[in-house]
């Protein structure tokens, strides 16, 4: 809790370091001649404000094997293929058995997302390049493809329900399958869960969807709800399939997405969805996750289980030293 993580970006979206402040792109000089880019990169950081930023933990598990036909299971792209996860996969991903169940517990940052983008990331992952750009295209052209050739299927067909679990209010269903609890508006095909401000390289997702609403819970109103990464809280919302290639493609038709919760507003409660038997042919009730960029498959799941776990301090930058390219 005594260091303050410090962010110089290398990655593809980089939106860990866009929220901090350190823009999309690693600077043009690291070093430079005689240390003059290291030296004016290290005055930089140590103007920086600390402030603190929200980490959270994911406990996703599987159906019991016996009470589905193939039992749960995790996958992960392998030879540009999907497989069961590898003992290495295992280590990676904290996948334990859990009873006659499997269960993957792990710590986010950015967000966490179940639905079409998963499985679109997961289809640029097996086409996966060296290149930054080559990655943007590919995942473009995945998107493309879901979009028109093989479409997702709806969330309501495999979600069952949603609620805040714990705390002093026990339970609240922000969305369930009984006839007196909330429903989605419309058939969103996608559900994220952010903390981070910006998702695939600066998309404003939270800030964008500001007009609509994901379901009909007469609860307040999330209009003016500001996002803070370090406030203990999450942003929920819901897209459809063409409404979330939309925001992420072209931003000049922003604000297709739908905006479903912010919370939860005890540390002790946790954020809840829990999955019908979901069975298709061919399916072995796939539904496709992702966790701060890396996409899996989760064969028959049961539940996903989202809490504060802690806060750390990172350096945050109110003026941006390098350049970000435009979107």
């Amino acid at each position: 809790t005594q260091i303050a993580i410090g962010v110089v970006p290398f990655g593809t979206g980089n939106d860990f370091s866009r929220a901090l402040g350190w823009g999309g792109a690693a600077p043009a000089k690291l070093v430079g001649v005689d240390n003059v880019d290291m030296k004016r990169h290290v005055g930089c950081w140590l103007k920086a404000e600390l402030k603190p930023y929200d980490v959270w933990q994911v406990e996703v598990k599987t159906q019991a094997r016996g009470s589905t036909s193939s039992g749960g299971d995790f996958k992960f792209v392998h030879d540009a293929k999907k497989k069961s996860a590898t003992p290495e996969d295992k280590g990676r991903h904290n996948i334990n058995p859990d009873g006659d169940a499997l269960k993957m517990g792990k710590l986010f940052i950015n967000y966490f997302s179940f639905g079409f983008d998963p499985r679109v990331a997961l289809g640029m992952e097996k086409k996966r390049t060296k290149s930054r750009t080559g990655n943007l295209i590919r995942y473009a052209w995945e998107g493309v493809k879901k979009q028109t050739c093989r479409a997702p299927p709806k969330v309501t067909e495999f979600l069952r329900s949603v609620t805040i679990v714990g705390g002093q209010d026990q339970r609240e269903v922000l969305f369930g399958d009984d006839a007196e609890e909330p429903k989605f508006n419309g058939s969103p095909s996608e559900v994220m869960v952010l903390n981070c401000l910006t998702f695939a390289g600066g998309r404003d997702l939270w800030g964008w969807s500001k007009t609509k609403k994901a379901t009909t819970s007469d609860s307040a109103p999330l209009k003016d709800a500001a996002q803070d990464f370090g406030d203990g809280k999450v942003e929920l919302l819901t897209y459809s399939r063409m409404g979330f290639g939309m925001d992420v493609a072209l931003p000049c038709c922003r604000g297709r997405g739908a905006r479903m919760f912010q919370g939860p507003a005890q540390k002790e409660q946790a954020l809840t969805f829990e999955f019908k038997d979901y069975k298709k042919p061919r399916n072995e009730g796939r539904v496709y996750m992702e966790i701060d960029g890396e996409a899996f498959v989760c064969c028959h799941p049961d539940s996903v289980k989202i809490q504060l776990y802690k806060q750390i301090k990172v350096l945050y930058n109110g003026d941006d030293p390098w350049p970000t390219p435009s979107c």
